[in-house]
């Protein structure tokens, strides 16, 4: 795979490359299982999360997932407990065709949105799944989430994207069409 280009602006590009860095780093440390080295290293330069957070959404809105990946695994790291830092991490992952680990953390993002979950995670779970080939677990996935836009104005748009995704899914499985 290639590496990806790095962006236009140079306090992002400079961003997206310390981010990297670390990531790659810390990944050498686990392979080498070398604690000695942690020493060598010197600490990351803090970035504010509202930072991290404002990079990661502008590259995904341009669809530079390669290079908004490390910048918002290192966002979910800073706030495990953020479900828009998890949400934008598992983004890239699917959008980087690697719909498993984003399922993962997208069942993240519900589990901390506690008892008030919304309907965009568990979406783009439905999606994961079908990507996967588990349809049936995807119109489930999907139909919560039309369950849940139902009860909010504000989520008309993922309710009608989720009711034809499952519809679509249930026609190829030929199921009966959910009224």
């Amino acid at each position: 795979m290639n590496a990806p280009s790095p962006p236009a602006d140079p306090e992002i590009a400079a961003i997206v490359e310390s981010t990297s860095q670390l990531l790659r780093s810390l990944s050498q440390r686990i392979v080498s299982d070398d604690s000695e080295s942690e020493h060598d290293m010197p600490p990351p330069v803090p970035i504010a999360s509202s930072k991290l957070h404002s990079v990661v959404e502008g590259l995904c809105e341009k669809g530079d997932f390669r290079n908004a990946l490390p910048v918002a695994m290192r966002l979910s790291m800073q706030q495990p407990l953020d479900c828009r830092a998890a949400y934008l991490l598992a983004t890239c992952l699917q959008r980087l065709n690697q719909p498993a680990l984003a399922l993962g953390i997208f069942g993240s993002c519900t589990q901390i949105e506690g008892d008030r979950p919304t309907p965009g995670p568990l979406f783009r779970a439905g999606e994961c799944l079908a990507a996967m080939g588990q349809k049936e677990e995807a119109i489930s996935a999907l139909e919560t989430a039309i369950d849940l836009a139902r009860s909010d104005a504000e989520h008309a748009e993922i309710q009608g994207l989720a009711e034809q995704k499952a519809g679509a899914l249930r026609l190829e499985l030929q199921l009966p069409l959910s009224t």
